[in-house]
C-alpha cells in the first residue's frame, strides 16, 4: 500500500447538476483521468447512503467520485504533490456552472516504517492491558481552530500485518457539518497548509 490523499468538497443542500456535462469538462481538463462511469441517479436512495453516480476510477493514482452531496478526489504517487492544483481546477469547473461548496475535508493516509510501531506503543500503550497486543487501532478527535473556523481532526493509528507493514497514520480534517463556509481557492490553500503543518508536528 502507498500514501494517498482524499479531498472532499461538499455541495450546498439541494444542488443538482448534469453529471455527463460536468464529467466532460473534467476529462477536458484532466485527460489522464480517462472516461468515467455514469450511473443512473437513484432518487429513492436515502441521502445517508451517499451513493455516487459519477465515478472516475480508471486511473489508479487519480480518481474522482461524486453525487449531489459531495465530490471526493483521491490521489496517490506523483499526484499527491499536485493535489491543491487539482482541487483548484475542479473548483473552477463547478464555479463556472454556478455550483458552490460549503464544507471541505482533507484525509491524508501515511504509511510509516515498522520501527515506529514500538515508539507508538511505548508512548501511548504503556498500560499492562496492552502488554500482549498483536494489532491495534487507536483514534481520537481534536477540535482545532483555523482563524475563527473550527476544524474536526481525527487521528487514527493502525497496524494490520496481513495487509501492510509498519504503521498507518490517517488524519481526517473536516469543517463542521453544522457550519456553512464560503469556500474559495484561498481558503482551500490555507486549509491544506494548516493541516499539513499539523501533520508534520505529529509524524
Amino acid at each position: 500500500m502507498s500514501n494517498n490523499i482524499q479531498f472532499a468538497l461538499f455541495f450546498e443542500e439541494g444542488t443538482i447538476y448534469n453529471p455527463t456535462k460536468l464529467s466532460a469538462k473534467i476529462i477536458n481538463k484532466f485527460s489522464e483521468i480517462e472516461d468515467p462511469i455514469i450511473l443512473p441517479i437513484n432518487t429513492e436512495a436515502p441521502k445517508e447512503a451517499n451513493i455516487p453516480f459519477m465515478i472516475f476510477n480508471q486511473n489508479p493514482n487519480f480518481q474522482i467520485i461524486s453525487n449531489f452531496n459531495n465530490l471526493v478526489i483521491t490521489v496517490k504517487g506523483d499526484y499527491i504533490g499536485k493535489i491543491e492544483e487539482i482541487i483548484n481546477e475542479i473548483f473552477e469547473i463547478f464555479k463556472k456552472e454556478d455550483i458552490s461548496f460549503i464544507r471541505i475535508g482533507y484525509i491524508p493516509s501515511i504509511f510509516i516504517d515498522k520501527e515506529e510501531i514500538s515508539k507508538f506503543k511505548n508512548e501511548y500503550m504503556n498500560s499492562d492491558i496492552f502488554a500482549d497486543t498483536v494489532e491495534f487501532q487507536f483514534s481520537w478527535l481534536k477540535k482545532l481552530k483555523l482563524d475563527q473556523i473550527e476544524i474536526n481532526c481525527w487521528e487514527r493509528n493502525i497496524t494490520d500485518s496481513v495487509n501492510f507493514e509498519g504503521l498507518l497514520k490517517c488524519f481526517d480534517f473536516n469543517t463542521s457539518p453544522s457550519k456553512k463556509i464560503d469556500i474559495d481557492k484561498k481558503f482551500i490553500g490555507n486549509f491544506i497548509e494548516f493541516c499539513n503543518e499539523y501533520i508534520d508536528q505529529r509524524k
